[in-house]
């Protein structure tokens, strides 16, 4: 409905990457939300275009997460998460074979890269195997 807008929290956006509306209770997600109300008000044009995200302090770790899990398939955990050493990466992927989610533990960097491989909804075919071997670039499995 034209002329009515909301923003944050309780707000179901629309999602391109996923084809539905979404509620993405972070305040990560209500900055943009209402970032992208703001400009609508103004008579602007602005869309949700980005992977959505989150991340929090879970047990002195960091967290990390981009994407939806209600579409996640089956997951690939990259790397061996243990109590010494809690650090790796959760790939969910729909039953379409595309990166539908990730879930980053621990300091493991490349954040850019993840966020863009849920934004693209990059397919996995073919590279599960060198997903789960963290000695294997994300850069190489992707031909970056």
């Amino acid at each position: 409905m034209r002329g009515i807008f909301a923003a944050g929290d309780c707000a179901a956006v629309f999602d391109p990457l996923f084809g539905k509306h979404r509620m993405m209770q972070h305040w990560d997600s209500a900055a943009l939300t209402g970032k992208i109300a703001g400009i609508n008000m103004a008579g602007g044009d602005a869309k949700f275009e980005s992977a959505s995200f989150f991340d929090s302090q879970v047990f002195g770790l960091k967290l990390g997460v981009w994407g939806e899990a209600r579409v996640v398939d089956r997951r690939i955990i990259r790397g061996t998460p243990s109590a010494e050493s809690p650090q790796f990466i959760e790939i969910g992927v729909a039953a379409d074979g595309r990166i539908a989610q990730v879930i980053a533990v621990g300091e493991v960097g490349q954040t850019e890269l993840l966020a863009r491989l849920v934004k693209e909804r990059v397919a996995t075919n073919g590279r599960e195997e060198a997903l789960r071997d963290p000695g294997v670039g994300l850069e190489k499995i992707f031909g970056e």
